[in-house]
């Protein structure tokens, strides 16, 4: 049985214990630096069991969202339901 792996993505200063949490700014010292529109990311295929992305969507370039959200599908494995996507609107 593989490890269970879980990435954060965008983290800013909320760092979450167990999980590889990604940021593209230095000042919050994520585990890894990576910008997020810039795909592929560099993770095998299934490689996260669970990925959290919490108010990420509205910093993203528009015309990209589909794009890491599809990402997103391809890094993780095991239950495939809709993301949760929760931002700072309640209108979302």
């Amino acid at each position: 049985m593989r490890a269970q792996m879980k990435l954060n993505l965008v983290c800013g200063f909320n760092k979450l214990k167990g999980f590889t949490n990604i940021d593209i700014l230095d000042g919050c010292d994520p585990d890894i630096k990576i910008d997020l529109e810039e795909l592929p990311w560099p993770f095998p295929d299934e490689t996260f069991t669970r990925i959290i992305m919490s108010h990420v969507m509205e910093h993203l370039k528009p015309w990209l969202v589909i794009d890491i959200v599809n990402e997103a599908w391809r890094v993780v494995r095991g239950v495939r339901r809709c993301p949760r996507l929760r931002g700072t609107s309640h209108h979302c």
